[in-house]
């Protein structure tokens, strides 16, 4: 898969294409759920600059362990806008929430799902 990096130093650099100059590298993606063998975390951070909802589909097998205890998600509406991928967040909180997650707006652009919360 395509990663852009911005030859003027952004640091929004990611999976989608922005406008400007741009070094493209091939870069491997790989489910999260292809970490099982690793520790589980007890804390998941998400900020991958619009394919958040992307990641936690992921996540399916890791999610409901109960040692994982809070996803913390950046969401980038722009970019899950262009995407055509608006109804992203919706999408997030339904499939936390189906895995036992209470989800809470932080500030307008951060959520996070706390389990036992």
């Amino acid at each position: 898969m395509p990663f852009y990096a911005s030859k003027n130093g952004s640091v929004t650099d990611g999976l989608a294409c922005s406008e400007g100059e741009t070094i493209v590298h091939q870069i491997e993606v790989r489910r999260g759920d292809g970490f099982m063998g690793y520790p589980v975390p007890s804390i998941v951070k998400i900020d991958v600059e619009g394919f958040e909802l992307e990641v936690i589909r992921g996540l399916v097998r890791l999610l409901p362990l109960p040692q994982v205890r809070a996803v913390f998600v950046e969401v980038h509406f722009q970019t899950l806008a262009t995407r055509g991928v608006p109804y992203a967040p919706a999408e997030m909180t339904r499939l936390l929430t189906s895995h036992g997650y209470d989800v809470k707006w932080i500030d307008p652009s951060h959520f996070v799902g706390r389990k036992g919360a």
